[in-house]
């Protein structure tokens, strides 16, 4: 079902460790599912599918602080927001009595010079004004205490959860316990840690231009619904004159879209539910879609609502290229899974994420190399493509094997051969050469080494 031809940068992530046992300190997050720790970074990779073969270009180490942090930094910041448009209100409230008062010295004065009715009518008036403008501000004051004690409330939870909750899934104590190095600041190393700390979007954003800068210019951008978001379509928009085109899954939540059929702005339920009505079935697929044209922050993008086989869930895809067809659209998202097959290669055959050293600069260069060997091996394929990815894994395994064991039985043998030649006082550069002469000789010796080993030589 993939198209031949087709150029796709594929993004994703996985979880990159799992030591099994809790003892071993080795990672900085606790795993909910399997008991023990992993390494608390996820691996985000680029890759460049060329129509035959996916080509791991680059990735980036990234850690999630946990939604439990994200909700108590929300609402710190919700709190501080509050108090500072208080701090504002009080001012402009102080502002208006201060001026009120001046009016109200000026009326008074003016009212016993010349008691008549006019000025008692100005003066009452300026005194009803002062009122409301001293009621707004003991309002504002007593509202900012609250907003205060909410604030400083809101700062203690998170102070507490950094002290006793688990960030990036471990607690305070644990995370004293990490390995710590000393690395320059103009070193790869800490600009990795940096990396690791900003957000997926802007990280995977420098991935995408740093694999067109370098010559990878592909058709599509293929993402699922994590990454999905206006700073990607934006930035496509805007790199090489927007030929590069996105293809994403959406969550079917509140997210809003531009429904240019009904002329307003809804979220991506209602605008399901309106257009049931015009889903169309693909025999070839066994599926059931609808087409809807959309704007998404006034990016035109095409919405593809999709069903498959007898399932009662819709899912939802999101295209920028607006000629393109369901069949098109599926068998190009497709193309997606590869990286998920790289994932499963990797990690069985390459120990992707089974590095146990404690330190980061090692994991890195752990995973570069898994990603090295598999650029290789999927060359390999590429020749031999009559030959699956873990047969071909486990033949050069074993070749590497019998050539390491013919390696060192050969200096095994010429090491006893030059003990004998001092023993027996014999020049040693002769006896070499004497026995590289003699076909005899020469015959044994090749029979040390395997036939498979002999013919890829020749």
């Amino acid at each position: 079902l993939i198209i031949d031809g087709v150029k796709a940068l594929v993004f994703d992530d996985t979880p990159i460790q799992k030591t099994g046992k809790k003892t071993e300190r080795v990672s900085i997050m606790h795993d909910h599912v399997s008991g023990g720790y992993i390494l608390g970074y996820k691996l985000l990779v680029c890759g460049f599918w060329d129509g035959g073969s996916f080509i791991p270009l680059d990735f980036s180490f990234h850690r999630e602080k946990g939604h439990r942090n994200d909700e108590l930094i929300k609402a710190f910041r919700q709190a501080k927001r509050a108090v500072k448009k208080l701090d504002t209100s009080i001012l402009k409230c102080n502002e208006s009595v201060q001026k009120k008062e001046v009016k109200i010295k000026e009326f008074t004065a003016e009212y016993e010079l010349n008691p008549i009715k006019t000025n008692k009518i100005k003066f009452d008036r300026a005194s009803d004004s002062l009122n409301k403008s001293a009621s707004k501000l003991a309002l504002c004051t007593q509202e900012k205490a609250e907003k205060v004690r909410e604030f400083e409330s809101a700062k203690k939870k998170l102070k507490q959860f950094y002290k006793d909750g688990k960030l990036f899934g471990l607690t305070n104590k644990e995370r004293k316990e990490q390995y710590k190095k000393i690395v320059a600041k103009d070193s790869c190393g800490h600009t990795r840690r940096r990396e690791s700390n900003k957000g997926k979007i802007s990280v995977m954003l420098e991935m995408l231009n740093r694999a067109v800068k370098n010559g990878f210019v592909p058709d599509y951008v293929l993402v699922d619904s994590w990454f999905f978001c206006f700073e990607i379509l934006d930035r496509l928009s805007k790199l090489k004159s927007g030929t590069i085109k996105l293809v994403s899954m959406v969550k079917i939540n509140n997210q809003l879209f531009y429904d240019c059929r009904a002329n307003k702005e809804l979220n991506v339920k209602t605008i399901l539910q309106r257009h049931l009505n015009d889903t169309k079935t693909c025999k070839s697929l066994k599926s059931k879609y609808i087409q809807i044209p959309c704007k998404y922050k006034g990016i035109r993008v095409n919405l593809f609502f999709v069903k498959m086989g007898r399932t009662a869930n819709w899912h939802l895809l999101v295209t920028t290229n607006l000629d393109l067809k369901f069949i098109e659209l599926m068998n190009v998202y497709q193309i997606r899974w590869s990286i998920e097959v790289f994932f499963k290669e990797c990690k069985q055959y390459l120990n992707l994420g089974k590095c146990k050293s404690s330190c980061f600069d090692a994991q890195v260069a752990d995973t570069t190399i898994s990603m090295i060997q598999h650029i290789i091996l999927t060359y390999c394929k590429r020749i031999n493509c009559q030959q699956s990815f873990g047969g071909l894994f486990k033949d050069l395994s074993k070749e590497m094997v019998e050539l390491d064991l013919v390696s060192r039985i050969i200096k095994i043998v010429w090491a006893l051969i030059e003990i004998i030649c001092e023993i027996s006082g014999i020049d040693f550069i002769e006896l070499n050469e004497g026995i590289m002469r003699n076909e005899k000789s020469t015959a044994i010796f090749m029979k040390m080494i395997p036939e498979r080993v002999l013919e890829k030589s020749a």
